[in-house]
């Protein structure tokens, strides 16, 4: 699978006939053709992506953005999901991973979602012998970071 192009179509798939919901922009920052391969059925990777992207919204707030970006990390292809939300307290960065788990921050109108998309999303990826991890973004602003990091081919 072509993860940049996959995720070309995806983004183009939310963001058909303007921003996704919410005023939220999704930008991306996808190499060429044919430079991130990876072994994986593409609809389980489209399904990892979608959580991933989906969860990103959730948390964005208003008219925040949500960027999607694929590069090569050496023997691996990095997908990396960032929003502009409230961000994971890093004593739950293991535990949103578990089924049904939610981390939601109080008064805010975040995170409208059951606690299965993520355990979902890294039972596919431990299934194609990647890791999934969520992190602050690199940037300093708030939100947070989740990255996938798969073998590449």
């Amino acid at each position: 699978v072509d993860v940049a192009r996959l995720s070309q179509g995806l983004v183009a798939a939310y963001t058909a006939g303007g921003p996704a919901r919410r005023g939220i922009r999704i930008t991306t920052d996808l190499p060429a053709a044919g430079q991130a391969m990876v072994h994986a059925d593409a609809d389980r990777l489209s399904q990892v992506l979608n959580n991933l992207i989906d969860n990103a919204l959730s948390f964005s707030p208003e008219g925040g953005e949500v960027s999607l970006a694929v590069s090569r990390q050496g023997a691996d292809v990095a997908i990396d999901v960032a929003d502009r939300g409230p961000g994971v307290p890093p004593e739950t960065r293991d535990a949103i991973f578990d089924r049904f788990y939610s981390e939601r921050t109080e008064g805010q109108d975040y995170g409208q979602h059951s606690g299965l998309g993520l355990s979902i999303a890294k039972a596919i990826v431990d299934a194609l012998d990647g890791r999934i991890l969520v992190t602050d973004r690199p940037d300093g602003q708030s939100g947070s970071r989740f990255r996938v990091l798969l073998p590449a081919l």
